[in-house]
């Protein structure tokens, strides 16, 4: 009897032991890991977020001017020898290529299993993610810079054909298409049921997600380039007449206008916290700004031309087309690691030690 309570007293007492070693462990704030940038010197580089280093490259055959993206572990990027690659994330090793018939200027998006890229040859792809087997194509009327985005079961993309179009995710089938006045090279964005795209016709339309039908149209004193960025009611552009508009995202009525110095072209923007960073692309600077405001915040200064940015956890990520990616605190500025490599024209991709990818904006 002694020796059955001796047992049950011991028992009793590892209980607590095993509630507290079973708990999961509580996993922190989430911090950035490793950030994916493509280079003009042909590669795709993962690098360790919070220092910099080199985790892998991989060496396409053609110069890489697109972001890549990030799903289940697989790093999906274009390349202007016409092939888009998948890549293990964590060993940059090669899953599978599929070749298109002309160079890779777009930015692949990931949905559902599906990695959807447009290519030179006027065609946009919609590849099984996983095998990078053909699911469907759809031929546009012109070339395709534009990278597509997916909200909602339907992709968008913009051509060079002047279009803006909309399409089934899963079958390719035309839902409509919106003709602006210039090709497309800006990507479109949606938010609240409204693409928003920039043409080389100077304006920032607002487009109807579900029908196509226009609902307002901005426009600025030159051509856009860059994607927009919508956050708060508010939508964010950047043109070549070297200014960043915020304007209205419902009506299209301009808040504030701000213009960098000395006037440049101006590309890509992001927005986060408050915050709108304004890529300066020919006067090579990175401008932070309030996003309620316009007032500038601080400026990063580089050697080259710049064109777009990602923000994530505080972190301020930039290229450029001097060789070097810049990292910086995203509210002060103040530097955190750059590295070297080719000169670098996309989004960074980023993806954090939970599972987030950021590209672009937070939320991209």
């Amino acid at each position: 009897m002694n020796t059955l309570k001796n047992c049950l007293r011991y028992v009793l007492l590892a209980l607590p032991l095993l509630f507290f070693a079973c708990k999961d462990k509580d996993p922190g704030p989430d911090t950035d890991d490793v950030v994916y940038v493509g280079s003009v010197d042909k590669k795709l580089y993962a690098l360790d977020a919070a220092t910099g280093s080199k985790k892998w490259e991989f060496l396409t055959g053609g110069t890489v001017y697109n972001d890549a993206a990030f799903s289940n572990g697989v790093v999906y990027v274009g390349s202007y020898d016409t092939k888009l690659y998948a890549l293990d994330a964590t060993t940059g090793t090669k899953k599978w290529e599929f070749t298109t018939g002309g160079q890779i200027y777009s930015s692949p998006a990931v949905s559902n299993g599906v990695v959807y890229v447009g290519s030179y040859d006027t065609k946009l792809y919609a590849l099984d993610a996983a095998t990078g087997t053909g699911k469907w194509v759809f031929l546009a009327g012109g070339r395709i810079r534009s990278s597509p985005v997916v909200s909602n079961g339907i992709v968008y993309i913009g051509s060079d054909d002047f279009k803006v179009y909309a399409l089934d995710a899963a079958t390719g089938t035309k839902k409509w298409e919106f003709l602006t006045g210039a090709p497309i090279d800006a990507s479109p964005i949606i938010s609240n049921g409204i693409v928003y795209v920039g043409s080389i016709d100077k304006k920032l339309y607002a487009i109807d997600a579900t029908i196509g039908t226009k609902k307002w149209e901005f426009l600025t004193g030159g051509n856009i380039y860059g994607t927009a960025a919508v956050s708060n009611g508010v939508v964010y552009v950047g043109s070549f007449d070297g200014k960043c508009y915020a304007l209205d995202a419902t009506t299209g009525a301009k808040k504030w206008d701000y213009t960098s110095s000395p006037s440049v072209s101006g590309y890509g923007v992001s927005v986060a916290n408050g915050i709108v960073y304004f890529a300066g692309n020919t006067g090579g600077k990175q401008y932070a700004l309030d996003a309620a405001t316009g007032t500038k915040k601080w400026e990063l200064a580089t050697v080259g031309s710049t064109y777009y940015s990602t923000v994530s956890n505080g972190v301020f990520y930039a290229g450029s087309s001097d060789g070097k990616l810049y990292v910086t605190d995203a509210v002060t500025g103040t530097g955190k690691w750059t590295f070297s490599g080719g000169a670098f024209t996309g989004k960074p991709c980023v993806v954090t030690k939970q599972g987030k990818v950021v590209r672009g904006n937070p939320g991209d």
